[in-house]
């Protein structure tokens, strides 16, 4: 959903993640505004991991992740993570909400590989 800002999107974000929830469903909210934008993409990657493992429990595996994977780029430890970690140790369906999508564009690096990976997720 995009829309201008103070158009009530981060209300709604509460709304149905608390429907969500209630009907037995996992989501992961991730307000981009959180993290700032003069990172770099490690500090920005890791900083999303973060988020995620700790909504989801599973900061601990998260963390061990980074560690060892240290030879990846951060996207990949990223996407890697969410993949061998998340998607493994949560058995139902993952819904993830990002609000704030517009900051991506004050990155001081590229964003496309991190679109990629939620358009192709998103399918």
């Amino acid at each position: 959903m995009l829309t201008s800002h103070q158009m009530g999107k981060s209300s709604l974000i509460v709304r149905l993640v608390e429907r969500l929830r209630t009907q037995g469903l996992r989501t992961v909210v991730i307000d981009l505004t959180a993290f700032g934008c003069d990172l770099t993409a490690f500090q920005w990657y890791y900083a999303l991991s973060q988020r995620i493992g700790h909504q989801l429990h599973l900061e601990d595996a998260f963390d061990a992740f980074w560690s060892n994977h240290q030879s990846l780029s951060p996207f990949e430890r990223f996407s890697q993570a969410l993949e061998q970690i998340a998607f493994k140790s949560v058995p139902e369906r993952l819904i993830f909400f990002i609000d704030e999508v517009d900051l991506l564009g004050s990155l001081p690096f590229s964003p496309d590989d991190f679109l990629r990976a939620v358009h192709a997720v998103a399918r």
